[in-house]
């Protein structure tokens, strides 16, 4: 199989290539998941082939393995951190909300999400606008856990 990429799109697939096998890896291995290197072969070929086509910044040769260049590991390093940090607050408000909408949950809220195959009512995005606000204006500060 043969794939016509410029060199920019090529870029953006070796960075697409190692987030995806990171997540992937990571996934692997908090499931026990047999066969995680074969993420790593395919992001060896992907880096293999910007050394053989002479596509700068991608990848270098360390110690008979290939590996992304330090340039572009900082850009993939901040890429992912700006992804965890942005679905790490989605996600703690989303769960938060959806958790208040359960407690308040009417037989008329449940219908609707029957009907709208789970989805839940317009009435969900109330409580996650109170996490949102929250979390915008004190982060984690006033976030506590009962005993």
């Amino acid at each position: 199989m043969n794939i016509e990429l410029t060199e920019d799109q090529y870029k953006d697939l070796v960075e697409l290539v190692i987030l995806g096998s990171w997540i992937r890896e990571d996934v692997a291995r908090n499931r026990d998941e047999a066969g995680v290197e074969r993420w790593d072969r395919i992001l060896q070929r992907i880096l293999f082939a910007s050394i053989d086509q002479d596509i700068k910044g991608m990848a270098e040769i360390y110690k008979d393995v290939i590996i992304p260049t330090e340039e572009l590991m900082q850009k993939i390093e901040e890429i992912d951190e700006g992804y965890r940090e942005d679905n790490f607050w989605e996600d703690l408000i989303n769960r938060l909300g959806q958790r208040d909408y359960f407690r308040d949950e009417t037989e008329e809220d449940k219908e609707y999400s029957k009907k709208h195959y789970g989805m839940f009512p317009e009435k969900v995005h109330r409580y996650y606008k109170k996490y949102e606000k929250e979390f915008e204006k004190h982060g984690l500060s006033r976030l506590e856990v009962k005993e």
